[in-house]
């Protein structure tokens, strides 16, 4: 009698064949061996979940990005948990549709492997480029043998500047000729994300002038403009300035 020890490193199915050679002839005789070693069972973890997509029957696992401004990336986790008593290797794929370059998700890591009762920490990437758009896309985390797999569902929405303006006119009055006047415009920015700025206006052939028609307006902040107005003939003057 033979005897056959099945010994597996990894949670996998094994198929192999045998021969033994025997005899002053050494004929052979082949045998199959086939062996299930225990499937890993891998939870997929978003630490801190509060996307309101998460308690979806088919979308539990979901990696909310929230609000991004354009041009930045974010960095999010995801826990893979081996809830067995073996080493699970494990590969995270991109669900086919989109092309690398037309996505603003990204993940560095393709294959690991969790030990047994442990844990694996994934970094996921977000870099938002179109300003208001909700961007939505689907990671496939399967465990060796294709016998299950969890879906991880990654949302986020790409923010850019705000900017408003403290009027919508600024009325001068009537002064003399050969005088100015300088009234203030504050222009604001209530987005995190700075913003350049420019009016649309000539200073130099203008009655109207703006001490800085262009620049960049920080995150979050106020500036205050002086528009002066100084006429050249005795009329009255209304200009349509454009903030781009």
């Amino acid at each position: 009698s033979i005897k056959v020890t099945f010994q597996p490193q990894a949670a996998l199915v094994h198929d192999v064949s045998a021969t033994c050679s025997f005899g002053e002839t050494q004929e052979q005789k082949s045998m199959r061996l086939t062996a299930v070693a225990k499937y890993p069972h891998l939870q997929v973890n978003v630490p801190g979940d509060s996307c309101e997509d998460a308690g979806h029957r088919h979308f539990r696992d979901v990696l909310c990005f929230g609000s991004v401004a354009v041009g930045s990336t974010v960095e999010g986790y995801v826990e893979i948990c081996n809830m067995s008593v073996v080493n699970a290797p494990f590969r995270i794929e991109r669900s086919k549709g989109l092309m690398p370059r037309d996505c603003d998700f990204s993940c560095d890591v393709t294959q690991a492997t969790v030990p047994a009762g442990g844990k694996f920490l994934v970094p996921f990437y977000f870099s938002p480029r179109i300003v208001g758009l909700d961007s939505v896309d689907y990671f496939t985390v399967a465990p060796a043998g294709n016998v299950t797999h969890s879906v991880l569902k990654v949302t986020g929405s790409c923010k850019g500047p705000e900017v408003s303006l403290q009027h919508p006119f600024v009325y001068f009055s009537c002064i003399n000729l050969g005088e100015s006047l300088t009234q203030p415009l504050n222009i604001t920015n209530t987005s995190e994300v700075p913003a350049y700025y420019q009016f649309d206006i000539d200073c130099r052939q203008s009655v109207f002038r703006i001490d800085s028609p262009c620049g960049v307006l920080a995150g979050m902040s106020t500036l205050t403009l002086k528009v002066t107005f100084q006429p050249t003939y005795p009329m009255i003057y209304h200009r349509r300035v454009v903030c781009l």
